[in-house]
């Protein structure tokens, strides 16, 4: 019997030939998407006041990690920028580090 399921379980994963993005469901046209949910205050994409139609094609998984990387590497860059231009206004000015906060 166990051998019996064993065969029945190894000609479905061999008879099954579907990539995964075959099994996928397709996705759905936006204009039907914006139809079935409304959009509100709370679903719209947009910056304060700033929430035009345009901007909601921006509203989705890939366009807040690209965002959020774009503003986590400018965040990082102007640390790095102020860190060494504070360095060197205390070689220039002579300003003790412990006056301008940095450790």
């Amino acid at each position: 019997m166990e051998s019996n399921n064993r065969n029945h379980q190894v000609n479905n994963a061999v008879g099954n030939t579907k990539p995964e993005k075959e099994k996928m469901i397709p996705p759905r046209d936006s204009t039907n998407l914006y139809k079935e949910h409304p959009l509100t205050e709370e679903t719209t994409c947009g910056l304060g006041p700033i929430r035009s139609a345009w901007l909601q094609k921006f509203a989705n998984k890939k366009a807040y990690v690209f965002i959020y990387g774009l503003l986590g590497c400018t965040f990082s860059a102007s640390y790095a920028y102020f860190n060494g231009t504070i360095t060197t206004l205390e070689k220039r000015f002579k300003i003790p580090s412990r006056t301008t906060g940095e450790s």
